[in-house]
């Protein structure tokens, strides 16, 4: 099929993505509203179709932007970039498909009261999983341009898609439900079809014109060709073209120094909080001697406690991460950079809700809450710890949107670094002045936390050197190896 007619059926995919978003939005607004208002939210079936349809909502609202930019992306011919839309517009029925079963499956054990999972299918668990594993391949064809690889698993993803749509669809009829959710499943299932036909007649017209496919693949591409011999060349593919300037090296530097000074952090913790004697012994005594530590009433070393293996077995790994990236610029690491500056953030609101335990403790035995009886510190935590809970939403989902990019659509790394840079700069910002108020409590009560010290310089370091890199990148391509068509 001809690359027109091929355009014709995207622009008919993208259109209908468009008008099936709107309609699914407004009839889902309609129905929330109706539904809320007579039930006042008492019934459980009723809020169990309340959430339903808040679901529906979501991804309706997702829908809605990726038609226009499916089409924009044809016509300026940018023929990589529309695998990552249309792989977020087959994902978005997918998920959403998969959480309207799961939530399903869910409400029907909490009403009979039998929380077996026999009932749950198997096999749809099992094809949803094969669905993620081709899905994961999708970052690596687009950063090497492999752009029949890529039509492959969109056609195979399509057809993941059409069976989770048709399922609805049988499902619905089913249970009789209304015209507009059938049809509305029964529309996704349509585009999911055209997504198909696209797929497959771009698949068998690349295969009949393999000169065709190599001039799509190299459109608007920025690579160099470092190598060439009678039956390949090797091709440098970049993604982000790099300054290489002196303010490279010294972001290097920052970010080695701003790991190296986390991992001693996180050594010094564990030394500080006497983990030691939890890694020494069989088994059967860390375990009762870790429960007979967390079973203790002072809310403070418990914490302490919680927060260090924490670091010891999850942070250390982030470190690492980061560290690996300044050396590959490989963006699925480097994005660790977000937890770095976050770690003041996750060790205050751990302390925060220890606090807040204590706080419920005291008030559950006496009846009344004393203030006097906490430190000014205390207080800054439970402070900050607010702050994070009317925050922390907002920078979810600008967090998410990076994550998904760089893991899930292969995005490079600088397209999200002024949003890494903002994130960081707020968590960076708030982390330090958790780790200045943590240290200046143990301070005041007689102890010396060097951990607090190194991990405050940690996150100034690497505050900084996000927000340089945003005006200095640093070059991003991967190395593939094409083979030399003959004319």
């Amino acid at each position: 099929m001809e690359e027109t007619k091929r355009g014709k059926i995207l622009y008919i995919i993208g259109g209908l993505a468009f008008v099936i978003a709107v309609i699914s939005f407004i009839l889902g607004v309609i129905d929330l509203i109706s539904l809320y208002a007579s039930s006042e939210g008492q019934n459980l079936f009723v809020g169990a179709q309340l959430y339903d349809m808040i679901i529906e909502l979501v991804f309706a609202f997702l829908e809605l932007s990726l038609g226009i930019n499916l089409i924009k992306q044809w016509k300026s011919g940018e023929k990589i970039d529309i695998h990552k839309t249309i792989s977020q517009l087959v994902s978005a029925v997918v998920y959403a498909s998969f959480i309207k079963f799961l939530f399903a499956e869910i409400f029907s054990l909490i009403v009979s009261g039998d929380f077996s999972l026999a009932n749950v299918s198997t096999v749809y668990i099992v094809v949803y999983i094969l669905f993620g594993i081709v899905m994961m391949s999708i970052p690596s064809l687009i950063k090497k341009r492999k752009l029949m690889e890529l039509y492959w698993v969109m056609l195979i993803s399509s057809v993941f898609a059409i069976g989770f749509c048709s399922f609805d669809v049988f499902n619905l009829l089913k249970q009789s439900a209304p015209f507009e959710q059938i049809a509305t499943d029964g529309a996704n299932g349509v585009l999911m079809c055209l997504i198909m036909v696209f797929a497959l007649a771009t698949v068998v017209y690349y295969l009949k014109n393999p000169l065709v496919l190599d001039r799509d693949v190299k459109e608007n591409e920025d690579s160099e060709v470092i190598k060439t011999t009678k039956t390949y060349e090797k091709v440098r593919i970049y993604l982000t073209r790099g300054t290489d300037d002196k303010v490279n090296v010294l972001i290097r530097v920052l970010t080695l120094l701003s790991v190296i000074l986390g991992l001693v952090g996180i050594a010094l913790y564990a030394i500080e909080n006497d983990l030691i004697k939890y890694l020494v012994g069989d088994l059967g005594q860390i375990i009762n001697s870790f429960i007979k530590a967390v079973s203790s009433t002072n809310f403070s070393d418990v914490s302490d406690l919680v927060i260090a293996v924490f670091m010891v077995f999850i942070f250390s790994f982030i470190y690492l991460s980061v560290g690996i990236g300044v050396f590959t610029q490989d963006g699925s690491y480097k994005i660790g950079v977000i937890t770095m500056a976050a770690m003041g953030v996750i060790i205050s609101s751990l302390t925060g809700v220890f606090l807040l335990a204590d706080v419920f403790f005291d008030f559950s035995s006496t009846g009344s809450i004393d203030l006097k009886e906490y430190s000014i510190f205390e207080v800054i935590i439970l402070v900050l710890y607010v702050v994070y809970v009317l925050t922390g939403k907002i920078y979810s989902n600008m967090i998410k949107d990076v994550n998904d990019g760089i893991t899930q659509r292969g995005d490079s790394y600088h397209s999200h670094s002024k949003s890494i840079a903002r994130i960081v700069l707020f968590s960076g910002i708030y982390s330090i002045i958790a780790f200045a108020t943590h240290f200046l409590m143990k301070l005041n009560g007689g102890e010396i936390r060097l951990a607090y010290l190194a991990f405050l310089l940690s996150t100034a370091l690497i505050v900084l050197a996000t927000n340089l890199e945003v005006k200095h990148p640093f070059s991003e391509y991967t190395v593939v190896k094409r083979k030399l068509k003959s004319e």
